[in-house]
């Protein structure tokens, strides 16, 4: 039979409050800069996973097409494309909608920043 030590309940506790936790964001534009960076990632991500999954669809359908008959690989290649093309344009249809949202905070940002520039000016002014 093992007992805990204190120092061992006191770990356990604290793993159960690390996960609990809110992640940690800055405020103002520091903030929807890193929103920003969020969107434009998740694109990127989608895009990349969509060429991967288009290219795996294209080297798997290729095999089979050059294992079936002679020149099978040249002779199904339009098909082949298609087919992957069409396999990668769902994750990539996902990228527009992404930057879209990123850009809306972009905009606000940018809004934010220009009234501060503005406000500064219109100081200089008086």
């Amino acid at each position: 039979m093992t007992t805990q030590t204190s120092s061992e309940e006191t770990r356990d506790s604290e793993d159960t409050t690390w996960s609990s936790r809110r992640k940690r964001v800055s405020k103002g534009i520091r903030r929807d800069l890193q929103e920003i960076d969020v969107g434009f990632s998740k694109a990127m991500q989608h895009v990349a996973r969509g060429v991967a999954d288009g290219m795996d669809e294209y080297v798997r359908r290729r095999d089979i097409s050059a294992k079936r008959k002679r020149d099978g690989a040249l002779r199904d290649l339009d098909l082949n494309v298609m087919r992957a093309a069409t396999k990668a344009a769902g994750p990539i249809s996902e990228a527009p909608a992404d930057m879209l949202r990123a850009s809306f905070r972009m905009r606000r940002t940018l809004r934010k920043g220009m009234r501060v520039v503005t406000d500064r000016f219109d100081d200089d002014d008086d």
